[in-house]
């Protein structure tokens, strides 16, 4: 994973109550498998489409990779409320968009990009889709296995947006209903601020955690037909 600490980005109102970040192509990159996939954007979703064990934390981001191809990556982080300063990558979202659109962004430094993917956890990752329409399949999911913190201001400024926008707060940010895992398996990685290849997915070996697997189940997981 290549992440600077700070990119050039543009913030927006994507009109799915959440503003939205994008970035130029090869500012910032994930290598899987021998092959490099560049951020596009980040947007955020509240309460998170991913859940655990049936419960969603307090909000996701979504950050969406291109390969030069075309494949899709999403990494997905999950935030509670918890005793910090903030997240600067949703403070510079949310200080940013309103007036705002993907036809006029306003352009910002995102700063601390280097630190919004953790990698003191491990990631889930399994074959999904988009979770905004029009839901295109066939890409790679990677989701943080352990929530973050953000503040309770920033939850509730989130929440405004979707509000804003006619969204019902309970319901969330234009947030997809949970997907059946169906036959898709769930494995584990590890991501590496090194550069080159994440390392190779483990496969579940033990029931017990192969339970706790199929218990989470991300709202971009949705069936390939």
């Amino acid at each position: 994973m290549s992440y600077p600490a700070s990119a050039a980005g543009s913030v927006f109102n994507n009109g799915h109550g959440s503003p939205q970040i994008a970035f130029t192509p090869g500012d910032a990159t994930v290598s899987y498998n021998g092959t490099t996939y560049n951020l596009l954007q980040v947007h955020f979703h509240s309460p998170s489409e991913e859940t655990i064990e049936g419960d969603a934390p307090a909000l996701d981001a979504h950050f969406v990779h291109a390969s030069d191809e075309g494949a899709l990556l999403v990494i997905g982080v999950m935030y509670d409320p918890c005793e910090v300063t903030s997240v600067p990558l949703l403070t510079t979202a949310l200080d940013n968009y309103e007036g705002f659109t993907s036809d006029a962004p306003q352009d910002v430094t995102v700063p601390d990009l280097s630190t919004v993917i953790p990698t003191d956890v491990e990631f889930y990752t399994f074959p999904g889709s988009l979770t905004t329409p029009p839901c295109t399949g066939g890409l790679q999911w990677f989701v943080a296995s352990a929530p973050q913190c953000a503040t309770e201001p920033q939850i509730a400024a989130l929440k405004a947006v979707g509000a804003a926008a006619g969204l019902d707060p309970e319901i969330g940010n234009a947030r997809r209903p949970t997907m059946p895992l169906n036959d898709r398996s769930l494995t584990l990685t590890k991501a590496t601020r090194a550069a080159g290849d994440a390392e190779a997915p483990s496969t579940t070996g033990s029931s017990g955690i192969a339970l706790g697997l199929t218990a989470i189940v991300a709202a971009g997981a949705a069936v390939l037909i």
